[in-house]
C-alpha cells in the first residue's frame, strides 16, 4: 500500500480538529489531511454535548476565560445564520432557591456587566413572564445572551467548508502507532506528514506519549448527563438551562458536582494502573458543618453542604470501586489544613486581623481541630503502607484542638499587636449577626458578619484522630503555635 504524504496531518476530526485544519489550509495553502477512526467527523464530544454558548457570566472580568467565552459566543452565533442553523436565543434565567442566595446572585450580576453580558435582574414577577416554569426568591438573573445551537449541524456544516477549501479527510481511519521519523502507521496504510496536529480528544495523552510528550500527564475523563422532557410533560419550559446560585460560591454546587465526577474520573483510570495504593483527601465535614464533643469514625456520617455531599459520595464510591477492581484504597478526612498559603480561611483571618477589621474574640468554650499540612503529609505516607485489610476511612488532625480565641490571640501576637483587655460579649455578636442576616436578606448583597460565619467561629468542629494513631502510628509532630510565624511571614510577603 502506497505512503499517503501531506504537510499537516490532523489526528481526529472533532471541532478542534476540522477548525485547526482549515486555518493550515487557509493560512499555507498546503495538504492538509484529516485522519478519524469513525466513519463521520465529530462522533464523541463535539457532537455529543448540550449545544449551550455560554455568554460568560461566571468568568472574571478581564481574564482569557472570559474574552474567549464572550468572543466564541460572538462568532458561532454569526456562524449559525451564515449558515441557517437554528440557533434556540431565548437565554437563560439563573435562580436563587433561598434568599442565601442572593448575595451570589448579585455578584453574577455584577460579573456579567463586567464583562459586557446582557444581563437584567427581574423579580418573581417578570420571571414568571419569561418563564412561567421557573421560581425564585426575589430576584433572578435574566441572561439574554445565553443561547443554545445543535453541535452535530454545526459540525455538518463545519465539515462541509473544511472539503471545499481543499481538506483531505480519511474516515474509519484510526491512528496505530509511529512508523519511523515523520511518518505514522494507520488502520488504512501510513501517512508521512511535515507537521503533526494531535487534536484526539480523550485519547489525545495516548498519542503524545508515543512521541516522549506529556509523560507526566494523563488525560482524566469524566461524562455529564443532561434530562429531556417528555413531550406530554406537564413542564413546558421555553429556557433549556436553568441555573442555580449557592450561599457560598455562585458556582458551588456545580463545581462539586464536577469535583466528584472528577474524583471517578481519576478513580477510574488508577483502578487500571499497577497495584498501587490510592489515598483520597476527603473532609470531616462528611459528618455535619459542627460537632457536639468529640467524634471519631464510628459516627455515622451526615453531611448538610454541596461540598461535603460530594466528598462522601466519592469516598463511597472510592471504596466501591477498590474492592470492584482490587487495589488499597483509603480515605483521609481532613479538618481545616494549615500552612503558608493564600487558600483558606486563615489568610483571610490574618489579613483582617492585620487591617482591624476582626472583632475582638470572647473567650468561648469551644474546640476546633485542625491539620497542619506536614502532618497531612505524615499521615498520608503511613496509609500509602496500609495493607487491604486495614480502616477504609481515618480521621486526621493535630494532636490537640484549638479554641477560637486562643487562634485569635496567637495570630494577633504573631502580628506584633497587643491583646486586647476588652471583648465583644458574646451577646453583642450574636445580634450583630441577626442584624446581618436581615440586611443581606433585603438588600440581596453578602455582609461580613451573619448567623453562618458566626457559628463557623464559636461552634465547635472536634474530631479525633485516636484510629489512625493506634493503628498506622500517626504522631504528628507540627503544632499551630510554631506555624504562625511562617504564616504570618508569607502574608506580609504577600503585601509586598
Amino acid at each position: 500500500m502506497a505512503v499517503v504524504k501531506c504537510d499537516f496531518l490532523v489526528i481526529a476530526a472533532g471541532i478542534i480538529g476540522v477548525s485547526i485544519a482549515r486555518e493550515l489550509r487557509r493560512r499555507h495553502r498546503a495538504k492538509v489531511v484529516v485522519i478519524e477512526k469513525e466513519s463521520s467527523a465529530g462522533q464523541h464530544a463535539s457532537g455529543r454535548n448540550s449545544g449551550v454558548l455560554h455568554a460568560g457570566v461566571y468568568y472574571k472580568p478581564g481574564t482569557l476565560k472570559a474574552r474567549l467565552c464572550i468572543e466564541g459566543n460572538r462568532r458561532m452565533r454569526e456562524y449559525c445564520r451564515l449558515k441557517g442553523i437554528p440557533l434556540n436565543d431565548n437565554g437563560k434565567v439563573i435562580v436563587a432557591r433561598t434568599a442565601a442566595e442572593l448575595p451570589a446572585l448579585h455578584e453574577l450580576h455584577a460579573r456579567s456587566l463586567a464583562n459586557g453580558v446582557r444581563v437584567d435582574l427581574v423579580d418573581e414577577q417578570a420571571l414568571k413572564e419569561i418563564e412561567p416554569c421557573a421560581k425564585t426568591v426575589g430576584r433572578a438573573l435574566y441572561v439574554k445572551d445565553t443561547a443554545v445551537m445543535n453541535p452535530q449541524r454545526v459540525m455538518a456544516a463545519i465539515v462541509a467548508d473544511a472539503i471545499q477549501e481543499g481538506v483531505a479527510f480519511h474516515l474509519g481511519c484510526a491512528w496505530h502507532s509511529r512508523a519511523g521519523v515523520d511518518c505514522v502507521k494507520t488502520s488504512q496504510g501510513q501517512i508521512a506528514y511535515g507537521h503533526l496536529v494531535n487534536c484526539a480528544g480523550l485519547f489525545a495523552d495516548q498519542i503524545a506519549h508515543a512521541f516522549d510528550a506529556g509523560l507526566h500527564y494523563c488525560i482524566l475523563p469524566f461524562r455529564g448527563q443532561f434530562y429531556r422532557l417528555r413531550p406530554e410533560s406537564k413542564v413546558q419550559a421555553r429556557f433549556v438551562l436553568v441555573g442555580r446560585c449557592d450561599e457560598d460560591n455562585p458556582t458551588a454546587i456545580e463545581r462539586y458536582q464536577l469535583q466528584q465526577w472528577r474524583h471517578e474520573g481519576v478513580i477510574e483510570w488508577w483502578g487500571h494502573r499497577d497495584d498501587m495504593p490510592v489515598v483520597f483527601a476527603s473532609t470531616v465535614k462528611v459528618f455535619g458543618e459542627t460537632t457536639v464533643g468529640c467524634v471519631d469514625e464510628s459516627w455515622t456520617p451526615c453531611p448538610e453542604t454541596p461540598y461535603a455531599r460530594s466528598k462522601w459520595a466519592a469516598e463511597q464510591f472510592v471504596m466501591d470501586y477498590a474492592k470492584k477492581i482490587g487495589f488499597i484504597a483509603v480515605s483521609l478526612r481532613l479538618p481545616m489544613v494549615y500552612g503558608p498559603t493564600q487558600k483558606g480561611n486563615f489568610f483571610r483571618m490574618i489579613a483582617a486581623i492585620d487591617q482591624g477589621r476582626f472583632p475582638p474574640l470572647p473567650h468561648v468554650n469551644n474546640a476546633r481541630s485542625m491539620l497542619h499540612v506536614g502532618n497531612f503529609v505524615h499521615a498520608t505516607k503511613l496509609a500509602l503502607q496500609q495493607s487491604r485489610n486495614g480502616q477504609p476511612a481515618y480521621v486526621v488532625t493535630d494532636e490537640n484542638p484549638y479554641e477560637i480565641s486562643e487562634i485569635y490571640e496567637l495570630l494577633l501576637t504573631g502580628l506584633g499587636k497587643t491583646i486586647p483587655k476588652w471583648r465583644m460579649p458574646l451577646w453583642m455578636l450574636k445580634m450583630g449577626s441577626a442584624c446581618g442576616d436581615m440586611i443581606q436578606t433585603a438588600t440581596g448583597r453578602s455582609v461580613p458578619v451573619n448567623s453562618s460565619t458566626l457559628e463557623k467561629l464559636i461552634g465547635s468542629a472536634w474530631y479525633s484522630a485516636a484510629a489512625i494513631t493506634r493503628n498506622l502510628g500517626y504522631c504528628p509532630s507540627y503544632r499551630f503555635i510554631d506555624a504562625v510565624p511562617e504564616m504570618i511571614r508569607f502574608y506580609r510577603a504577600s503585601l509586598r
